[in-house]
């Protein structure tokens, strides 16, 4: 199977840089609006069997420009969430924003019992991202999207594809619309090909504790 999971658009809590991850969340800038005409247009001539988005209205928005011309509705999954922000909800300091990619780095390093503060922890975290991919793959397509956010896209990959760590999400930031292709199955494994459009081969060594 080959799986796409792609970080939704620019909005304007990504502008300023604050925590927001509440349902139903803020719409596309006309940036945001921008990059996912221009991913849709990347994928033109790729098939796609499926497209999956979270309940955020930024990831149907991003999604939609792809479902044209398609014979394709997007289906909400709620494992693909991003991950709540708890007690840090709003903050845009970078005191808050360090707990939170720090707490997540926790969790691929490892310590899955750790919670964000007031909300969710890795396990809670990992059990729900897992159910909606095994979700995914169990409708049988064949090449899919899948539309998140960025901090649940890199901490799943960092916990569940072979090839990729801790070191490597802390130093990949996913861009707005950035794309991560991967293959494989739940049960075979999950390997990835490309990371925005660079070539993976191997993860870098962990480094526990780090902040993605």
């Amino acid at each position: 199977m080959q799986l796409f999971l792609i970080r939704h658009g620019e909005t304007p809590t990504n502008v300023v840089k604050r925590l927001e991850t509440r349902v139903p969340g803020p719409d596309l800038t006309p940036t945001g609006r921008e990059q996912a005409d221009a991913l849709a247009a990347s994928f033109v001539s790729r098939r796609l069997d499926a497209v999956y988005v979270s309940p955020l209205v930024r990831t149907h928005q991003t999604a939609a420009p792809l479902l044209q011309g398609r014979d394709l509705v997007a289906v909400e999954l709620p494992g693909l969430l991003e991950i709540e922000a708890g007690e840090l909800e709003g903050h845009d300091d970078r005191a808050a924003v360090e707990r939170y990619h720090g707490t997540i780095g926790a969790w691929v390093a490892g310590d899955l019992d750790r919670a964000m503060p007031g909300a969710i922890t890795g396990r809670a975290f990992l059990d729900r991202f897992d159910g909606a991919v095994e979700h995914i793959a169990t409708a049988g397509d064949e090449v899919v999207v899948a539309v998140s956010s960025g901090a649940a896209i890199r901490a799943w990959v960092g916990l569940r594809v072979d090839n990729v760590d801790l070191a490597f999400v802390a130093d990949h930031v996913l861009g707005n619309t950035g794309v991560v292709e991967l293959q494989g199955s739940p049960d075979d494994g999950w390997t990835c090909v490309a990371w925005e459009g660079a070539g993976v081969t191997a993860g870098a060594t962990d480094a526990a504790g780090g902040v993605i």
